[in-house]
Order: structure tokens, then C-alpha cells, then sequence
């Protein structure tokens, strides 16, 4: 996960961690901002709903949603 980009995306559209929490909330996906910060962190993963939802709230193409949540390399 490219978490940096995340945070860009985030800036640019203009929306902080809780503001996105509670627009996940009214899409009925509950999650704190403890367990939000793990998630960036690496400690646990976004599934799919979320990252869906996730996309949706920061506008994000399906390239951009690529590039952010599915970023590793494989060689």
C-alpha cells in the first residue's frame, strides 16, 4: 500500500481521517481511527468494501485506486 499516496489524495480532495470515517460510517462501513492508523500502517489490511468505498469518497480513477492499495512490485 502506498500510504503517502493516500494522504495526497486525501489533501487534494480536501478531507481529513474523521471526515472520510464518517462518510464510510454513512455507507455503513464502521471503522475507527485507531484501526484506520493500523491499517496505513501495515498491521491489518483494507478489504475490498473499504477500498471500494474508500475510492469512491476521494474520487479516485481505477488506475489511481491501483497504484494506491496494490502497489507492490513483483519481480
Amino acid at each position: 500500500m502506498n500510504v503517502n499516496a493516500l494522504k495526497a489524495r486525501m489533501v487534494m480532495v480536501g478531507v481529513k481521517v474523521p471526515e472520510l470515517l464518517a462518510r464510510l460510517q454513512n455507507r455503513g462501513i464502521a471503522m475507527s481511527k485507531s484501526a484506520f492508523y493500523r491499517k496505513l500502517k501495515g498491521s491489518s489490511d483494507f478489504n475490498r468494501k473499504e477500498i471500494l468505498a474508500i475510492a469512491e469518497e476521494l474520487d479516485m480513477g481505477d488506475q489511481e485506486l491501483l497504484a494506491i492499495f496494490f502497489n507492490e512490485k513483483v519481480s
